[in-house]
């Protein structure tokens, strides 16, 4: 037998049977002169056998393909099929032409013009670069054989749940920063992993409607989009406009497949959040008159719901679709549920505030935590999880940018539209100003100092605002506002009821929303007055006056029927009724003359704190 045929040869492992040869990258310079076989370890165990020196040269420039390469060009194509269509392209052209097929043919001008193509590629040369890279890639790139099929699903399991655990590990805050070693050795214990592998088979199970099939945008999604960045964007400018124009259109007509586990499923989440909250906005209000239904609705809310099933899920779009879905509960009066989504929303942003590189991102996540977080916990009478110091940690929504100057549009009711000016929207500035608003009323709701005190809180809140927003709380409604200013003054009615309740915030409280109804419909009345309504239900007594008690009865009843159209239960809009009747029910009491008057700056400090929430509007 030959030299080179012995080394071919393998030498049986422990079992009996032959070990599996690998081909190295390199060979040390005295097994080339030699023509010895060498294993590429420094020294290789040829030079240590015969005691001699074993010295590397500059790498040569290896023949052949790397190794590892063919293997990452499969998992390349699957990760690709599982975020695309690419599978059934393939499929398609391969029944289709046969063995004619391009993808089958070497010498042809089109494949010649695809292989070099593929090879000027960006991700042809970023795979040869980092393969060539690694010196100790030849044992993990060899192929698996068949029978290891369920050891590679375990390691796969183990890798991808050590890797979560270190994620987190990450994103707490520690006393000692962990080295390199720490992170090598970092072990999940085998029960835990198991309970984790669980809890995601059962997360999956969830969710398998939509996993084992092909998801497909709604034919009238252009018309949604139009309705939230008209009616809800315009006020709460949580997402990115383009990224989410940008990926509806990476959806093709056969649709693709969505999982919790995409390295990209808080956009698609994000996406269908979007898709569910315009959805029920179109259904309830009566503006379905372009093929939007509660079913739709229902669908695209499922879809979110289930891309958020995977409680290690924390990208910051998985936090923007928790916030869209507070909202859909809350037009549907489930505030209960909306706290849950809050917290969950609340604890992702805190979490990748803990991540330099995710900081900048967070503002306008935050903000809207903030926000929607304490709005709820008001409607039900409970703690809000973050306060406003939390946004000073990541930084307050930066003024500048196309939702602040590009002026505003609707797109229900063009004859009203048109008649406003084409003034900035201020969308951005609004949105921080209504941050504050809701973090002092908070604060005036939640606490039990003198109405004097809570009516300064106030005053200083309008007086650090910008003139633009100043002039939205004048005495007088301001006719040619956008709905962002309205909602504004909207909240600041609102608050001015909490601080000192009288007819007059009322009155305007009042006079605001039937604007909105009255100039853009009710599709542009924002959810969050479903919590503005349960707060005053909570902070004060009022509605003695029967004319105001049938304006806010008619209001309400035109605008908080999301559950009623949904459900054929009897007495679903009587329960809608009972919350107005609880309010005109509410036992009176006498209040203050001071309380007649118009505004908190007006209020004087002799009033006393047991007055603050009881009364009776004169």
């Amino acid at each position: 037998m030959s030299k080179r045929g012995a080394e071919d040869t393998t030498a049986p492992g422990n079992n009996g049977l032959p070990s599996k040869r690998s081909r190295v990258s390199r060979a040390c310079d005295q097994c080339r002169i030699a023509r010895e076989k060498c294993d590429g370890k420094t020294p290789c165990s040829s030079c240590a056998l015969s005691q001699r020196a074993c010295s590397y040269t500059a790498n040569p420039k290896k023949r052949g393909i790397q190794p590892g390469y063919i293997r990452t060009l499969e998992l390349a194509l699957t990760w690709l099929f599982n975020h695309s269509d690419a599978e059934s392209v393939l499929n398609r052209e391969l029944s289709e032409k046969g063995t004619a097929s391009v993808l089958l043919q070497r010498d042809s001008k089109e494949s010649n013009r695809l292989h070099k193509s593929w090879r000027k590629s960006k991700f042809c040369r970023d795979v040869n670069a980092l393969l060539s890279r690694g010196e100790n890639l030849e044992g993990s790139a060899r192929s698996p054989s068949p029978d290891s099929d369920d050891q590679e699903s375990n390691a796969g399991t183990s890798l991808h749940l050590e890797s979560t655990a270190l994620d987190h590990t990450r994103q707490t805050p520690l006393t000692t920063h962990p080295t390199q070693g720490d992170i090598a050795a970092f072990h999940i214990p085998e029960q835990q992993g198991r309970h984790q592998t669980h809890y995601r088979d059962r997360c999956s199970e969830a969710s398998s409607d939509h996993h084992g099939q092909t998801i497909s945008l709604p034919s009238n999604f252009w018309r949604l989009f139009d309705i939230y960045f008209s009616y809800t964007h315009s006020w709460f400018p949580i997402c990115e406009k383009f990224r989410v124009l940008k990926l509806s259109h990476s959806y093709p007509e056969v649709g693709l497949r969505l999982r919790p586990n995409m390295l990209d499923s808080g956009d698609h989440a994000e996406l269908w959040g979007i898709l569910a909250l315009a959805s029920l906005q179109e259904h309830c209000h009566g503006a379905n008159t372009f093929g939007g239904s509660a079913s739709n609705a229902k669908r695209a809310y499922d879809i979110a719901q289930s891309l958020v099933s995977d409680p290690t899920s924390s990208q910051i779009g998985h936090a923007r679709t928790l916030l869209l879905l507070s909202l859909f509960h809350v037009t549907r009066s489930e505030p209960d549920v909306a706290w849950m989504s809050l917290g969950r929303a609340s604890r992702i942003a805190i979490a990748l505030a803990q991540q330099p590189s995710q900081v900048s991102k967070l503002e306008h996540v935050t903000s809207g935590c903030v926000l929607l977080d304490h709005l709820v916990s008001m409607q039900i009478g409970r703690a809000p999880y973050l306060q406003l110091s939390d946004i000073e940690r990541v930084g307050r929504v930066e003024e500048e940018g196309l939702e602040e100057y590009q002026p505003w549009s609707g797109c229900m009711k063009p004859q009203h539209v048109n008649s406003l000016p084409r003034a900035p929207a201020l969308s951005l500035s609004t949105y921080n100003c209504l941050v504050d608003l809701v973090g002092v009323m908070s604060i005036i709701a939640s606490s039990t100092i003198p109405a004097s005190e809570s009516a300064a809180k106030l005053d200083a809140w309008k007086s650090r605002l910008p003139v633009q927003q100043r002039q939205v709380l004048s005495d007088h409604l301001p006719i040619a506002a956008a709905p962002p200013a309205l909602l504004l003054r909207t909240v600041y009615c609102c608050a001015c009821i909490v601080t000192l309740p009288c007819r007059t915030w009322v009155e305007r409280f009042l006079e605001v929303l039937e604007h909105i109804i009255k100039q853009f419909g009710r599709i542009a009345m924002p959810p969050i007055v479903h919590c503005l309504m349960g707060i005053l239900k909570r902070s004060t007594a009022f509605l003695a006056d029967e004319g105001l008690n049938a304006r806010l009865r008619n209001l309400h009843l035109g605008y908080d029927f999301a559950k009623s159209q949904e459900s054929n239960k009897e007495g679903t809009e009587d329960h809608h009724n009972s919350s107005l009747v609880a309010i005109a029910a509410s036992g009176p009491s006498q209040l203050n003359s001071a309380m007649e008057l118009a505004t908190p700056e007006s209020m004087q400090p002799q009033l006393h704190p047991s007055h603050q929430f009881g009364g009776r509007v004169r």
